[in-house]
């Protein structure tokens, strides 16, 4: 592996753990509005048009992580 390719997967590694990290203490405050859950919940609240940006996203997501070029 390359050394660019070491610093994305270093930064993909470290922005997981942050994530781990954010959404584990949210969980273990237990306050309302704190989980990444929550928000995506408020945003497709907010306005219909969120919806089809949140399948768009989705669809987008399988594409990528599941059906890569080889």
């Amino acid at each position: 592996m390359s050394l660019p390719g070491r610093v994305y997967t270093l930064g993909w590694l470290l922005l997981g753990l942050g994530f781990a990290t954010l959404e584990g203490l949210a969980l273990a405050d237990a306050d309302p509005g704190d989980t990444l859950s929550e928000h995506v919940w408020w945003l497709l609240a907010l306005h219909p048009t969120a919806w089809w940006l949140a399948l768009g996203l989705a669809a987008w997501a399988v594409r990528h992580l599941f059906f890569k070029k080889v």
